[in-house]
């Protein structure tokens, strides 16, 4: 496991990518990804590295957004990311977002879930973290149940 780990699970663990992640793990593939990209609002035009790399960028400058590189603690690979965004600690809420773009079992979603939504709530003192998927992603859905 990495040393720069912020949150860690059973399998994984979560901390800041750097650029060197996002182009090893060609991130910006993910979301070229038809298969992945079906059912969101990704894929809509391509993705270079460039611009996912300037976009993780400029999500590292907002403050009301916290991303996370989803690694597998064995390897150190790189499998997704997860991120709670529009975090209003005034009106203590959040919403939340997931992309596994490499193969991986449902677990993985679950627990990079679960180690955000407990930061959110735990340390952050949320009262809301929401999501919403298309119905069609029935793995997500199942999913989202599954944590509630």
């Amino acid at each position: 496991m990495n040393d720069d780990a912020f949150l860690t699970g059973h399998k994984n663990y979560l901390r800041t990518p750097t650029d060197e992640d996002v182009i090893r793990a060609n991130w910006h593939r993910w979301y070229n990804d038809a298969s992945i990209t079906k059912y969101n609002n990704h894929g809509v035009f391509p993705v270079t590295i460039e611009h996912e790399l300037n976009h993780i960028h400029q999500q590292f400058q907002n403050a009301d957004t916290l991303m996370m590189g989803v690694f597998d603690q064995e390897t150190d690979k790189v499998l997704g990311n997860v991120s709670l965004y529009n975090i209003d600690l005034i009106h203590r809420r959040s919403s939340i977002s997931l992309t596994i773009g490499e193969t991986a079992g449902l677990s993985v979603g679950i627990e990079a879930f679960g180690l955000m939504i407990d930061h959110g709530f735990c340390r952050l003192n949320l009262n809301r973290i929401a999501d919403s998927t298309h119905e069609k992603l029935a793995t997500f859905v199942k999913m989202l149940e599954t944590i509630g």
